[in-house]
This record gives structure tokens, sequence and C-alpha cells, in this order.
């Protein structure tokens, strides 16, 4: 079975969200105080599921979704700031 990235999202924030089948495995939630900004508030993957890549999968969503939506990006949870640390072409988003 395939894992299915998915964006759950409202007018005050939203989840991205990894899926296999009907058991969610990984999300992180962020706020959307400011048209121009996300903020990351926290990242888990379930503790089955570590060390998959699953958290490297939701910060990629993240980034795109980012990118294409013009959002700069408040990383406020620990791995999220870990990530941006070890791939720095990604700054100019912060």
């Amino acid at each position: 079975m395939s894992i299915e990235s998915r964006l759950k999202k409202d007018d005050l924030g939203g989840e991205f969200q990894l899926w296999e089948g009907q058991e969610m495995l990984a999300h992180m939630m962020f706020s959307q105080p400011f048209p121009d900004r996300i903020i990351i508030q926290h990242t888990q993957v379930d503790q089955s599921q570590k060390g998959k890549g699953l958290g490297k999968r939701l910060f990629d969503q993240m980034i795109e979704y980012a990118k294409s939506n013009a959002l700069s990006v408040v990383p406020r949870c620990n791995f999220t700031q870990k990530m941006f640390e070890r791939y720095p072409e990604y700054k100019d988003l912060l």
C-alpha cells in the first residue's frame, strides 16, 4: 500500500498529513494568522513509523506548499527548526 499526502486546511491553519489506507501515519500542524506566512506548531510521526523518512516527507510537503503560495515559514517546532538547519537551501522561506 502506498502513502498518500493530504492537506487539511481552514481559515486558521491546518495540517500536512501522511496516510496509509485508513491510518494517519504522521502530521505537521500549522497556523496561518497572516495571509503571507505559516507558523509550524508541531510535527508528529507515529512511533511505529519512526526512521522511515516520513518527517522529511512532511517537511518537503510543507516547503512545496509555502513556495507555491508565496508564504514565509515560522518554524516553532524543534523538528522543523532542525530541518531548516539541515537544509539551508530553504532559509529564504524563513
